[in-house]
């Protein structure tokens, strides 16, 4: 397994781990409006169009200074895992999967993403 394969395994573990975890409950999804899902499409067609592109535009490829490139990538993915966790854990119990909220929820000024107005989403990303 090279090290990018185990950064996408433990990146999809932790995500499995957080869905698990902290789901919203079902009474509160519908405050979602389906941004959840509008994301994961953006990010799959992303995806697709990267690898499209790769294949048509090969002069559209990395030529020098892959290894560069490649260790700052890996080090972006493990800090955006780790920002994640970080606001998972300041939020608690306030932590869930889609963008609701509870009763008595609390505003939380001292965590990492104090300066997002996303919270944990961007570090997904």
């Amino acid at each position: 397994m090279t090290l990018y394969q185990a950064v996408v395994v433990l990146w999809l573990g932790s995500e499995v781990v957080i869905a698990v975890t902290h789901a919203a409950p079902f009474s509160l999804r519908g405050q979602d409006r389906r941004s959840g899902l509008a994301l994961v499409g953006f990010l799959a067609l992303g995806v697709i169009a990267g690898m499209y592109i790769a294949r048509k535009v090969p002069g559209a490829g990395i030529a020098e200074g892959r290894t560069f490139d490649y260790d700052l990538g890996i080090a972006l993915a493990l800090a955006g895992i780790a920002l994640r966790w970080w606001a998972v854990l300041t939020l608690g119990r306030f932590f869930t999967t889609r963008v609701v909220t509870r009763a008595g929820q609390t505003v939380v000024e001292n965590a990492p993403t104090a300066w997002s107005g996303t919270r944990a989403t961007r570090a997904r990303y």
